[in-house]
């Protein structure tokens, strides 16, 4: 026998052989079936929705979170020219392929801000996440360097940080 779980019973959590161990697993199995069913039986709330890009620009989103207050922030990359979100245009890189955007929305779907980065090569972002603090954070990938608003990053290795 294999412990999975701790207990004060020594038999929960336990992978059993026989009759016990081959209901515990059906069991499982069930609620899991079930509980995953029930997932996708409910039709979704639409509060809003919006598309950004520009037309000259061809943009991938690669995340999106919210903050306490409902915000959503998206990031992702475009390539080519401007990329509008709203009445907000933010400009490609001069110097790279693809540049990397973030921007924040209200919990009403209004566009707060966009910001692009400055970038010495090929950059791009992964993901994106807040804290209760309000901070913001990006994770991503770049070569050479990269510059947001007066905060430049140098890469410390020859291929991409």
């Amino acid at each position: 026998m294999k412990s999975l779980f701790k207990g004060t019973n020594n038999k929960i959590g336990r992978q059993e052989k026989g009759k016990a161990g081959t209901m515990l697993r059906m069991a499982v199995t069930g609620c899991l079936l079930c509980g995953s069913a029930s997932l996708y039986a409910q039709t979704p709330n639409w509060q809003w929705a919006k598309s950004a890009g520009g037309p000259s620009c061809s943009a991938s989103a690669t995340s999106i979170a919210s903050d306490a207050q409902g915000n959503m922030y998206i990031t992702g990359d475009f390539v080519g020219g401007n990329m509008i979100f709203g009445t907000t245009t933010v400009p490609p890189s001069s110097m790279a392929n693809n540049t990397v955007f973030v921007a924040k929305y209200s919990k009403e779907g209004n566009v707060l801000w966009a910001k692009s980065c400055e970038q010495g090569f090929n950059a791009g972002s992964s993901a994106i996440a807040t804290d209760a603090q309000g901070n913001v954070y990006v994770t991503g990938y770049f070569g050479s360097w990269i510059k947001f608003g007066t905060i430049t990053l140098n890469a410390t290795h020859a291929e991409s940080d």
